[in-house]
């Protein structure tokens, strides 16, 4: 019998620059709004800042700024345990710094905040396919952490062949999948792409469809972004997805 009470979720992209930030920020948000004690993990950031003799990892910070949580510095290593400078693949930025990301370490600081928090919106790096270290993928956290996956994905030209993959790619690992998010990232495909484009892949794939995000103006911030987003998340429909994979 499974939990009836997620502990967890990955938030995943079928690519990078789909808007994961944007939705983990939204998620947390609306969990908060509902009285969940929510709060974010992103386990490798790279394109990290060099600021007061500490790296920044622009991702939690912003994730931080759009739910208004300011943790403490030694909960801020849980959320972000691997930091590195290098804007690339976390493998190789890693190696850059002869450094190893060990699975263990992210696991552990999963639990920990676990120990103090009741779910944990997990946001991950580029793809499922991105590897973590020369063994590991991305798509071995939601195994790693036994929680499910809310699939990020453009919403135009293109998606239907990426996110097909990513799913199938997440069903031949039988990880849970509660949804997908579909972001118009650049508004350049017209609306009939961008609206058969949810309906043929939750008609190919069976994997409800959580929310379908409009482009938005390009210099509006992160926080105002999310803000806006977890307007459009219903959170039953989210929370429905969700619980049906504990049945």
């Amino acid at each position: 019998m499974k939990k009836s009470i997620p502990k967890g979720v990955l938030i995943a992209g079928t690519d990078t620059g789909v808007g994961k930030t944007l939705i983990t920020a939204a998620i947390v948000r609306m969990l908060r709004q509902h009285h969940l004690d929510a709060v974010p993990m992103k386990p490798v950031q790279t394109g990290c800042i060099n600021a007061d003799g500490r790296l920044r990892a622009p991702d939690i910070d912003d994730v931080l700024s759009a739910t208004g949580l300011h943790p403490h510095s030694s909960e801020m290593d849980l959320m972000c345990p691997f930091r590195f400078t290098d804007a690339c693949s976390p493998h190789l930025a890693a190696a850059r710094t002869s450094t190893y990301i060990d699975l263990g370490d992210i696991q552990r600081a999963f639990n920990e905040l676990r120990k103090h928090h009741a779910i944990i919106v997990v946001e991950g790096a580029g793809g499922l396919m991105v590897p973590i270290n020369d063994e590991a993928l991305i798509l071995d956290l939601p195994v790693l952490l036994d929680i499910p996956v809310v699939l990020v994905t453009r919403a135009g030209l293109g998606t239907i062949n990426h996110t097909i993959l990513s799913i199938e790619a997440l069903h031949a690992r039988r990880i849970p999948v509660v949804g997908m998010v579909f972001n118009d990232v650049d508004g350049t495909s017209p609306p009939f792409i961008t609206e058969d484009n949810p309906l043929i892949i939750h008609k190919k794939t069976g994997v409800p469809v959580l929310a379908r995000i409009p482009y938005m103006r390009e210099h509006t911030s992160l926080p105002e972004l999310a803000e806006q987003v977890t307007q459009i998340l219903e959170y039953e429909t989210v929370m429905q997805a969700w619980r049906r994979l504990w049945q």
